[in-house]
């Protein structure tokens, strides 16, 4: 688990809950969604701080972007995962959240929050 929110929400019935973070591993787009961040998919061949500006681009919606706990995915680390990444990891996802005016806070914020409790089973 690479961030407090993508923590599975075991034991319920519940399929998906309702966020403002989706980690970059696995994002299902709308047509719509996709025509919007795409351009954030040819800047760079790193995807850091990719899934801290696609909710911005799209409005920040209450209601469009989702974790579906009904759904898990395992992500093993390998020899080239670094904990916290490099510091040119770090570098890239700094220089898009200025780009994109998106504040240390408000980032951290997104990615720690966690809405186990706060699901919708649509």
């Amino acid at each position: 688990m690479s961030h407090p929110i993508t923590k599975h929400c075991s034991g319920n019935r519940h399929k998906l809950r309702y966020t403002q973070f989706v980690e970059v591993q696995m994002p299902v787009f709308s047509r719509y969604a996709l025509e919007k961040c795409m351009k954030t998919f040819q800047e760079t061949t790193s995807t850091w701080g990719l899934d801290l500006i696609w909710p911005k681009l799209l409005g920040y919606p209450t209601d469009k972007i989702a974790i579906i706990d009904a759904v898990q995915a395992y992500h093993p680390s390998n020899a080239h995962t670094v904990p916290g990444g490099t510091s040119q990891d770090q570098f890239i996802m700094t220089k898009r959240l200025k780009e994109f005016n998106i504040s240390e806070v408000e980032a951290k914020g997104a990615m720690d929050a966690d809405n186990c409790a706060a699901r919708d089973d649509r």
